[in-house]
């Protein structure tokens, strides 16, 4: 499994308060914050995300695999 999946892994097995508490401890956009209360929190899909912020799908994968990336720094 590769840091990229083991991180993500880590994300969706936190509960609520645990979630919020790693995203506020990262400097996030409003935007990229909310992709990621978006996927972790309320579970929406990423074509979903792309409608309601007007972005492609692609464009969503690339702001989540940002603040993952983000998440290697907090170690």
């Amino acid at each position: 499994m590769t840091e990229h999946m083991i991180r993500k892994h880590a994300l969706e097995c936190m509960n609520k308060a645990e979630l919020e508490a790693v995203l506020n401890s990262l400097v996030l956009s409003e935007d990229e914050r909310t992709v990621m209360k978006l996927i972790y929190l309320k579970r929406k899909p990423l074509g979903y995300i792309a409608d309601i912020m007007g972005y492609s799908e692609s464009g969503i994968k690339k702001i989540h695999c940002r603040v993952i990336k983000r998440l290697k720094n907090l170690r």
